[in-house]
């Protein structure tokens, strides 16, 4: 097989560790079958000996490992090789865990079944921070290019857990009319305003192209009551499948939106956010995380369901 456009720059090399042959087996033939180099075992073990002896370029640890547990092998990875880069696999239940493994030192958590595009995803953002790390350490790494890339980093990482809020809220909580915003509302919301304050200023003609523009709050959110507008305060609501288009939008253009910013600019452009531009980046990463967080919120009190911490994301 050809090695894809977008597959990680030549001499990366993964290590990936799990007991269950059927994960490895599947991660080992999307990197093999992109030009990735991949050495695979089972047992912690053998795992902490390869990580002693070698520097990969980034670490695939399960939760579930031969002779301890994933949390065992990354305490005793970042022991052993402070900087490792480790990429804890979990199933759907683990995600508790997961919290954990972030809370000691895992650097990005992906969920099974993994596909293809989430491997080299993940690969390409160890090459980028290996990269970066190198380059820090010479000292070549410009303030403003650090910035940057810590925007992007927490843009997508608010992003994330937005979205997890979104793919794991029920039906019955989505459009419950026990709820002065309904959840699509909020989501919908938070990702206009995502959108909207990751541009240059006020103008904005940009829509997602599902996106109703015949109602009078574009946003999803109804604002006071203009009698002499005909239009409705509301679209009908979004669906779940909309929201995550809308969301694929936000996300992939964060990056290019970041890159096009005047971060010194003494104006953000938003006449009623009369502050710095970088600073309303600030706000507008609030924004994000203040409506994951009603949703995650609601998520807890109505169903019981938690929602995984994202500390940084990059792409």
């Amino acid at each position: 097989m050809a090695e894809p456009k977008d597959a990680p720059s030549e001499g990366t090399r993964v290590l990936l560790c799990a007991a269950d042959p059927g994960l490895r087996r599947s991660i080992e033939e999307h990197l093999r079958g992109s030009g990735i180099p991949v050495d695979a075992v089972a047992d912690g073990k053998s795992a902490l000996d390869r990580v002693r002896g070698e520097d990969h370029g980034v670490v695939l640890a399960a939760l579930r490992l031969d002779g301890m547990t994933g949390l065992e092998f990354l305490d005793g990875a970042k022991s052993l090789r402070p900087g490792v880069l480790v990429a804890t696999v979990v199933e759907k239940e683990e995600m508790e865990t997961a919290v954990e493994s972030i809370r000691r030192g895992a650097w990005d958590v992906l969920r099974a079944p993994v596909s293809r595009d989430s491997l080299l995803a993940v690969i390409r953002n160890a090459a980028e921070e290996r990269r970066r790390r190198a380059a820090a350490d010479r000292g070549r790494v410009p303030a403003e290019e650090a910035l940057r890339r810590m925007l992007k980093s927490q843009y997508h990482a608010a992003l994330a857990m937005l979205r997890e809020a979104v793919e794991r809220c029920p039906d019955a909580l989505w459009d419950d009319p026990a709820h002065t915003n309904r959840t699509w509302q909020i989501a919908y919301h938070a990702l206009f305003f995502a959108r909207y304050y990751g541009g240059p200023d006020e103008r904005f003609d940009d829509f997602w192209e599902g996106h109703r523009s015949d109602t009078r709050n574009p946003d999803g959110i109804p604002g006071p009551p203009e009698p002499s507008d005909p239009r409705p305060h509301l679209p009908d609501p979004y669906t779940k499948a909309e929201v995550l288009a809308f969301w694929e939008r936000c996300n992939a253009g964060v990056d290019a939106a970041v890159d096009a910013l005047d971060l010194e600019a003494p104006q953000c452009g938003f006449p009623w956010y009369p502050i710095p531009k970088l600073e309303h980046q600030l706000v507008n990463l609030r924004h994000i995380q203040h409506h994951a967080g009603q949703i995650s919120e609601r998520l807890r009190s109505g169903a019981d369901i938690g929602i995984a911490w994202a500390g940084a994301r990059r792409r």
